[in-house]
């Protein structure tokens, strides 16, 4: 007898992802993930882009995830963007079923789009769709050259790639 585990668990997770989906899609919102290991500048880039997305007249909500703390929450709270803080306790990545039970927390007839700041982290994030309709891998120039190739699915997993930290390069 064979058990597939992590199978099940995608499984289950891709149907919530799809629920998610709809959900955002009925009310227009669209949600982009944002994934990169930590100290990346995740929440830097969120919070630049949030300015970008202000100017166009765009309304944003950002959904952060840390294991733990209420740090980058706070940053974003003081742009006076919603924001909700999840804190995985441990947990590696966020799973669909967290971001079904938080949007009811925004009122999705005002967003235009919602933010998710994945945990620091270049190997399970990927594995885990979301709702989103964007995957961005965040990549620190600091962390090296070799991410790429020792992480790959994160990297072929996204839909854009972001350098950060370039002022670094020698």
């Amino acid at each position: 007898m064979e058990i597939k585990v992590v199978r099940q668990i995608l499984e289950w997770n891709e149907d919530c992802h799809k629920e998610v989906q709809e959900e955002l899609n009925e009310n227009n919102v669209k949600m982009i993930n944002i994934m990169g290991s930590p100290g990346a500048g995740k929440t830097t880039f969120i919070l630049n882009l949030i300015d970008e997305l202000k100017e166009m007249g765009l309304n944003v909500a950002v959904i952060e995830g840390d294991i733990e703390g209420t740090i980058d929450a706070k940053k974003i709270q003081d742009k006076g963007i919603p924001v909700v803080q999840l804190n995985t306790k441990g947990a590696c990545h966020i799973e669909a079923m967290s971001i079904k039970n938080i949007i009811h927390e925004f009122n999705l007839n005002d967003l235009d789009l919602i933010i998710v700041e994945n945990i620091g982290n270049l190997v399970c994030p990927a594995e885990f769709d979301i709702g989103e309709v964007v995957k961005v891998a965040l990549l620190s120039i600091p962390e090296g050259d070799d991410k790429v190739v020792k992480y790959p699915l994160m990297f072929s997993k996204a839909d854009a790639l972001i350098l950060t930290k370039y002022d670094m390069i020698k």
